[in-house]
């Protein structure tokens, strides 16, 4: 698709979208590839503002780069803010 037209809204969500599978497919979450995920998102978003696919893909980057480090955890740390001695929610 962006081969056949730049300025392609899809074409730039579809390589945001394979990018972000790329980072976030490994326990070790490449940054880089997340940083470049978000470019193509940002860019699609500048191309066709009205458009809300693009925005929604960008704010989901930093939920995919959370749960890739999260399976990287084995599990919470009693540090953690959310971790069942800080909030008393295990049982």
């Amino acid at each position: 698709m962006l081969a056949n037209d730049r300025g392609s809204v899809d074409g730039m969500i579809y390589k945001g979208r394979a990018l972000l599978a790329k980072a976030g497919a490994d326990k070790k979450v490449d940054p880089k590839l997340i940083a470049t995920a978000r470019e193509w998102f940002l860019q699609a978003s500048s191309a066709d503002p009205q458009d809300p696919e693009p925005l929604f893909e960008y704010f989901r980057t930093y939920a995919v780069a959370e749960e890739a480090r999260a399976r990287g955890r084995s599990k919470l740390s009693t540090e953690h803010p959310f971790s069942c001695r800080k909030t008393r929610a295990c049982a």
